[in-house]
C-alpha cells in the first residue's frame, strides 16, 4: 500500500517532465505549420500576382505598365505565356514565318509587339512601317546581351550605343574595311571562298543526297570575315571540331 500510494505521489509531482516534451514538440510543430502556411500564401500570392499582370498586358510580359499604350494608337499584341512569353511560339519554326503567322491572324501585319522573355519585341509586314523601323534613331541601339559581353566585351560596332564612340567605329569601318579599293582588293579571295562553298555542297549532295546549307553559308562567312580583317583565312571545312563548336557556341 505504500509503495502504491509513493508511486502515485511521484507521479503526481513529475508529471510537468513527461508533458514538457509534448508541449515543445507542439509549439515547434506549431512553428513549422506557420512557416509552410506563410511559404504557402507567399507562393500563391506571387501566382496571383504574375497572372494579374500577364491577364491585364496586352503584348506579354516585357510590356507591362500598359507600354503597348503610350502612343496615339495602341500596338495589338501576343499575349504568350506568364514567363516566357513568345519564346515556345518561335522554336522549331523559321522564326520570320512563325512571325508572319502570327501577325496574319492577330489581323496585326502593320506592327505588332510581342516578348521574348523579359525582352519586348515588335514586327511588322509593312514595307513603309519597316523603312520608318529601320531608319529612325528611336531603334538605333541594340541590346546588349551575354555573348556581345563575352566574345566582343561590349565594344562591337553592331552593340555599340549610338554616340560618338559608334560613330568613330564606322569611320574607321568605312575607311578602312569598306571603302571600294578594299573591297576590290579581296575579290579574289570572295570568289575562292565561294568556289570552296560550292564544291563542298556539290561533294555532300552526292555522298548523302541532301545539303545543310547551313555550315557551309557559316564557314565561308567566317573565311571572309577573317581574310577581310586578318588578312588571313584561318578557318575552312577541314578545322577540328573542337574549334568549330567553339565558334558554332559564340553564334
Amino acid at each position: 500500500m505504500t509503495m502504491s500510494y509513493n508511486t502515485l505521489s511521484f507521479d503526481k509531482e513529475s508529471w510537468w517532465v513527461f508533458t514538457l516534451p509534448a508541449v515543445l514538440g507542439s509549439s515547434s510543430s506549431s512553428s513549422s505549420i506557420s512557416t509552410t502556411y506563410f511559404l504557402l500564401s507567399l507562393f500563391i500570392t506571387s501566382v496571383l500576382s504574375l497572372l494579374l499582370t500577364w491577364a491585364f498586358t496586352r503584348a506579354g510580359p516585357a510590356w507591362k505598365h500598359n507600354r503597348t499604350h503610350l502612343g496615339r494608337v495602341p500596338i495589338p499584341g501576343l499575349r504568350g505565356l506568364p514567363i516566357l512569353g513568345s519564346l515556345l511560339t518561335l522554336t522549331g519554326k523559321v522564326p520570320h514565318v512563325a512571325l508572319a503567322c502570327m501577325a496574319n491572324a492577330f489581323k496585326a501585319k502593320q506592327l505588332m509587339a510581342f516578348s521574348i522573355g523579359n525582352t519586348p519585341a515588335v514586327v511588322t509586314s509593312d514595307t513603309i512601317i519597316a523603312k520608318e523601323i529601320l531608319s529612325s534613331s528611336s531603334f538605333a541601339d541594340r541590346p546588349l546581351k551575354r555573348s556581345a559581353r563575352e566574345l566582343m566585351f561590349g565594344r562591337a560596332i553592331g552593340f555599340a550605343p549610338n554616340g560618338v564612340y559608334w560613330r568613330m567605329l564606322r569611320g574607321i569601318s568605312a575607311s578602312h574595311l569598306f571603302a571600294p579599293r578594299r573591297i576590290a582588293a579581296h575579290e579574289p579571295s570572295r570568289q575562292e571562298d565561294c568556289r570552296s562553298m560550292l564544291m563542298r555542297i556539290g561533294n555532300e549532295m552526292n555522298l548523302s543526297g541532301s545539303v545543310k546549307l547551313r555550315s557551309h553559308l557559316q564557314a565561308t562567312a567566317l573565311s571572309n570575315i577573317m581574310g577581310s580583317v586578318f588578312g588571313k583565312r584561318k578557318f575552312n571545312a577541314s578545322s577540328s571540331t573542337h574549334r568549330r563548336g567553339r565558334i558554332d557556341y559564340g553564334i
